[in-house]
């Protein structure tokens, strides 16, 4: 049942629109570093694959949850569990979780008309494709409560089906998921969520996101305005600060070549071409030989770190360092 949910993760806002990158990180606005800490060692210390994910603010207190829908793969069937958390003094704790057992399990977040956020829990029986059931759970102070529990049979009798144990009819079936749902009348399958879960994958954009802007000890690098993302920090070492290879030669709009034998790369913007090769402070600019204050090394997420401003520079950028701020600006002359 896992479709029509990866959208893109994470936008967030106090009522998250999980798709854009832009807004993402304002669900962690009141939020201190360490909330962010707490919800990233969940993610990265789980023994489960995470099938979906998404950060939004349940009960609009200013804290947000972090809803997730993990997959057992030690299990013999296809467990899946669904868990709520929420911050307490700065540490993630758990409010809410329900496994499947042997039944499939979806999950999303929805919006009613009062503006309450929904967490739907759709459960379909593994043994019958036509069984369903829905869940609306909401927060109240640190618990999940549920308004409403629907059961569903799609399987037709004279134009009628079965719903809690009545048998009902399909426009009335209609009608009553729109209420909670927003469900497309007369058809099950057209039902898309107003605030949609995250792709696992980017839910990493957004924290590093959000911890960037949290940690005043992060160095930031802004490009013509824009603040540079990259897979890894960027650190200081000697007074010269390094940053990702492939991430500054592409925010400086050069080309970019990498030779795995000989562990060198080559970027080319207009009339200038700078050459550097890792672990040497050999460098080449426009065919000239100079000397880096730092050599090109691999950190240990297997990225390519090189000296900021001697790239920035060799490509005919301006740099400016703010000590107080750790921020540094480029522009492109």
């Amino acid at each position: 049942m896992l479709k029509r949910l990866f959208a893109g993760l994470v936008g967030v806002t106090a009522v998250l629109s999980m798709t854009s990158f832009t807004a993402a990180a304002t669900v962690f606005d009141d939020i201190s570093l360490e909330g962010i800490n707490a919800y990233e060692s969940i993610i990265t210390g789980s023994r489960n694959e995470i099938e979906d994910i998404a950060f939004t603010d349940l009960d609009k207190d200013g804290i947000p949850e972090m809803v997730v829908l993990f997959e057992n793969e030690g299990a013999r069937t296809d467990d899946e569990t669904v868990e709520v958390y929420t911050l307490q003094n700065d540490k993630a704790v758990k409010i809410y979780s329900e496994s499947s057992g042997s039944d499939e399990f979806d999950a999303d977040l929805t919006k009613g008309n009062d503006g309450t956020i929904y967490l739907v829990i759709e459960r379909e029986d593994d043994r019958n494709d036509d069984w369903f059931q829905y869940e609306f759970l909401y927060k109240s102070g640190n618990d999940m409560k549920r308004e409403v529990k629907l059961n569903y049979d799609r399987r037709e009798t004279s134009g009628q089906y079965k719903m809690n144990d009545s048998v009902i009819t399909k426009s009335l079936y209609d009608a009553t998921m729109k209420l909670y749902m927003d469900l497309e009348r007369g058809s099950t399958d057209d039902y898309e969520a107003r605030l949609e879960m995250y792709d696992y994958e980017d839910v990493y954009t957004v924290i590093d996101q959000a911890k960037t802007e949290k940690d005043t000890n992060i160095i930031k690098v802004y490009v013509n305005g824009n603040l540079l993302k990259t897979d890894s920090y960027p650190v200081i070492i000697n007074g010269t600060t390094m940053v990702p290879m492939r991430d500054i030669f592409e925010a400086l709009n050069s080309n970019v070549t990498w030779d795995s034998s000989t562990k060198s790369v080559s970027a080319t913007k207009g009339n200038k071409a700078v050459k550097l090769t890792v672990n040497s402070v050999n460098a080449e600019v426009n065919g000239k030989f100079k000397v880096l204050s730092e050599a090109p090394y691999i950190n240990e997420n297997n990225t390519t770190m090189v000296p900021l401003r001697f790239i920035s520079e060799a490509l005919g950028a301006d740099v400016d360092w703010n000590g107080e701020t750790k921020v540094i600006t480029i522009n492109m002359k």
